[in-house]
């Protein structure tokens, strides 16, 4: 991953060191005469056979989907572990050479839907639907101590500690048997139109889906936890909350024990964490967008906004929209999403119960005058009590060519930047100009102008 904004304006540390192999070799470790020991970059080759199929049953309205996957991964070096007699610890060693890890996974989900409805009308709601859909999976892993890159060590107790050589491969074989049960509550909102013909619109209340699961291959722990997530909208507003229970108590230290909770406290379950989050938009004038979508001034590219990039290296970055301005009476338009998010912790034996309540203002957009426009994001922690982060872009429209001013006074990174670019699509990466020459997109992750 490329290293974030430098504060200075300088390029990245990773740029430096394709043009110099004493940039290269920084953080590399040395021998006592200061050659370099490693390799800055890792190389490896990925493989994959997934076999999957879907097989219907109308008559229970039942779907049948198993699949069957197999990975192979070629890597330059694995980790090694093994007990120090000196300290009494564990430690890692690297071991260079070629080394196999192989993935075998096999899948079996079954899946159906069921209805409920009723004709009650209350007020403007004509009628009422509950939709469950139930799906149940078997996921089946071995073990891979088998295929070498699963290994134990023993501590200084006595205790053997079961351990990868590899990165993300599973510690202990998997035999899971999971459940998901999503529930959809929809209504029909009736209108009257102007020739007072009814209208019918279909409008979802709410959403709620639970999942869970059970691992029958576990030594320890087999019960996973209980994640629920409900979400309703109407019009321009969401709200959406979600959390995870546990169903295994914690010791004096907070770590997950053996115990169930039923069996410690008499509860079947333990809350690990709550989140809620709700949103809503702003829009004010008239409904033209406030950027492209109505007649372009002669000579500009008309249709849809086409973006406008920085490093090319980077394609997981928001970009910047460039489109020609409408031609008409200008109109100050504001345009906002409002989020509030708020997150709780439960306390443990070793940590207090925690807080996060922020509110942010996200891609707020405005149209100052016909040539120039405002976007940008911000954000206020109400538990610190201090604004998080400030996002600021103002974009001047030059005819065929767009110019960028962006600050980031307050956030993570402090950035300023200028940027001058032609409009075309075919163009502009290779007529434009950065002050100062970095790529600034990753400062600016809330910030775009509007599509």
């Amino acid at each position: 991953k490329a290293d974030s904004l430098v504060a200075d304006g300088s390029a990245p540390s990773w740029v430096d060191a394709l043009f110099s192999q004493s940039a290269f070799n920084e953080g590399i470790a040395t021998d006592i005469n200061g050659e370099p020991t490693g390799e800055r970059f890792a190389y490896g080759a990925t493989h994959s056979i997934p076999v999957t199929a879907s097989f219907n049953v109308p008559r229970y309205n039942l779907s049948i989907t198993p699949s069957l996957t197999y990975a192979e991964n070629w890597l330059n070096e694995r980790t090694l572990r093994e007990l120090d007699p000196a300290s009494n610890e564990i430690v890692s060693s690297t071991d260079a050479g070629f080394t196999f890890d192989r993935r075998l996974r096999a899948n079996l989900e079954l899946g159906t839907e069921l209805y409920g409805t009723t004709g009650l009308r209350v007020g403007a709601f004509d009628g009422f639907r509950h939709t469950l859909a139930p799906r149940v999976s078997l996921a089946l892993e071995p073990d891979y101590a088998r295929f070498g890159t699963v290994r134990t060590v023993t501590d200084s107790t006595g205790r053997e500690i079961r351990y990868g050589t590899v990165p993300g491969v599973p510690t202990d074989p998997t035999a899971s048997l999971r459940f998901s049960l999503n529930n959809a509550f929809l209504t029909r909102l009736a209108r009257r139109d102007s020739t007072d013909d009814e209208q019918r619109e279909t409008v979802q209340l709410l959403s709620l889906a639970l999942s869970g699961g059970y691992n029958f291959a576990a030594e320890q722990r087999p019960l996973e936890n209980l994640s629920f997530s409900a979400n309703t909208r109407r019009g321009a507003f969401n709200a959406t909350a979600s959390g995870s229970f546990s169903f295994y108590a914690l010791d004096d230290e907070g770590l997950l024990t053996e115990d169930t909770y039923l069996a410690a406290t008499g509860r079947p379950a333990r809350l690990t964490n709550l989140r809620f989050s709700s949103g809503y938009t702003l829009r004010s004038g008239s409904s033209r967008p406030i950027v492209g979508g109505g007649p372009t001034e002669p000579g500009l590219p008309s249709g849809p906004s086409t973006p406008i990039g920085g490093a090319p290296y980077d394609p997981s970055a928001p970009v910047y929209t460039a489109s020609p301005l409408p031609v008409g009476p200008w109109d100050s338009q504001f345009a906002a999403s409002l989020d509030l998010t708020a997150a709780y912790t439960p306390a443990t034996a070793t940590r207090d119960a925690s807080w996060t309540a922020t509110l942010g203002v996200n891609q707020f957009s405005m149209q100052l005058t016909p040539k120039w426009g405002l976007t940008g994001s911000t954000g206020f922690d109400f538990i610190q009590g201090k604004v998080s982060q400030v996002n600021l872009a103002l974009r001047r429209d030059l005819h065929c060519w767009e110019m960028q001013i962006r600050w980031q006074p307050i956030g993570p990174v402090q950035a300023f930047g200028v940027s001058l670019y032609v409009k075309s699509g075919y163009l502009r990466d290779l007529l434009r100009l950065d002050l100062p020459n970095a790529d600034f997109r990753s400062a600016f992750t809330n910030v775009g102008l509007p599509r």
